[in-house]
């Protein structure tokens, strides 16, 4: 099995601020679209935050398959 590469170091550092402005915020849930590889999520549902991941590529294995251009969420559900 292929290793996967390391992230740049820009990369980390964005992971960073989203999850410095995440503790800032404190929200109740969170919706990642486009989890790519996890970090963030993975990082964040470790830490025992509701977090839920939208992607319309499965091979992300997101909590839910779909598009950011129509969510398959109701309306309000999300904030």
């Amino acid at each position: 099995m292929k290793k996967p590469s390391t992230p740049p170091k820009g990369r980390w550092v964005s992971y960073w601020y989203q999850l410095n402005e995440l503790e800032s915020l404190a929200p109740s849930s969170i919706l990642e679209i486009g989890p790519g590889r996890s970090v963030v999520s993975g990082y964040l549902k470790a830490q025992g935050w509701n977090v839920k991941t939208v992607d319309i590529a499965e091979e992300n294995r997101p909590d839910v398959v779909g598009s950011v251009l129509s969510l398959p969420f109701a309306d309000a559900s999300v904030l």
